[in-house]
């Protein structure tokens, strides 16, 4: 298919939710789940992330797993507008070439003391679905076989309602956040029940009171 194996990974709570109203998020899920999502991590040959969630979280989209450092995947950067500042996470804490960034931009002068980033510029005029297929398409012919993405609900509705996600790893906590919390995913705006997207569970696991859900799309 000219594209990764697509797994998108959620931490939610009880309800959907990924953040509180103000966008805080830290944490909730618990310390054993996020220590699977960093095993995760090292599943993968690449974990995709937004501008948004990179600006909200300052992440550093690394596997910090004793023993299992080396196999970090190379980090996939959206940012369409430059918008993320050369001083977070992302940017200082890699030690090998392991940073794709895709923009619309020029990048001719953008970060040019970066050594380890590869820049990748895609045409403004795309819509999402040509967007995702051309960065897909681009990851599997650099030999990107498993793509882990780890971003927003803007994204996420995107990847979903495009059924671009093969796989969707979800870690569900007891919290209980409200309808003011930030939800996963926004409105897809199907309008028949043949139309959505089925993803059938294939394995689950408890992390104290968090559970693990991992679902693949049913073609």
């Amino acid at each position: 298919k000219k594209k990764p194996f697509v797994t998108l990974k959620i931490a939610c709570s009880l309800d959907g939710k990924i953040a509180l109203k103000n966008h805080k998020s830290k944490w909730i899920t618990n310390e054993l789940s996020r220590s699977y999502a960093h095993f995760l991590r090292s599943q993968n040959d690449a974990i995709m992330s937004s501008s948004t969630t990179i600006l909200n979280d300052n992440p550093r989209m690394d596997c910090r797993l004793n023993g299992l450092e080396n196999r970090s995947p190379i980090k996939i950067i959206l940012d369409r507008y430059l918008k993320i500042p050369l001083n977070y996470n992302i940017y200082n804490t890699s030690t090998k070439n392991d940073i794709f960034l895709y923009s619309f931009s020029e990048m001719k002068h953008h970060l040019t003391g970066n050594k380890y980033l590869k820049k990748i510029y895609v045409d403004k005029k795309l819509n999402d679905e040509d967007f995702f297929n051309f960065i897909f398409n681009d990851l599997a012919c650099r030999g990107i076989n498993n793509l882990l993405i780890e971003t927003g609900s803007i994204i996420n509705t995107v990847l979903l309602s495009l059924k671009l996600v093969d796989q969707i790893v979800i870690f569900r906590s007891g919290n209980i956040i409200g309808n003011d919390g930030v939800p996963f995913v926004n409105s897809l705006n199907f309008k028949k029940m043949n139309e959505l997207s089925n993803y059938k569970i294939s394995s689950s696991k408890t992390f104290e009171n968090d559970i693990l859900e991992i679902r693949n799309l049913i073609s």
